[in-house]
């Protein structure tokens, strides 16, 4: 018995410990997301543009057309 509370105890902590590493990749790449859907609505709902004729990268916050 002690030997599992042992171990869940350390997944739980390492689990606990891993978490600001990760946080920072997912929220960059959602930001990148964002920003990109944001950008794309904004070419879509301009009636002077074709939305499928322009091509949107994002990579860590810069958009390229």
């Amino acid at each position: 018995m002690t030997i599992k509370k042992t171990l869940i105890t350390s997944l739980t902590l390492g689990a606990l410990a891993s978490t600001p590493v990760l946080a920072d990749s997912w929220q960059g790449k959602t930001k990148d997301a964002w920003l990109d859907g944001k950008v794309e609505t904004a070419i879509m709902l301009n009636g002077e543009l074709n939305n499928f004729d322009i091509d949107t990268d994002v990579d860590q916050g810069k958009v390229t057309l």
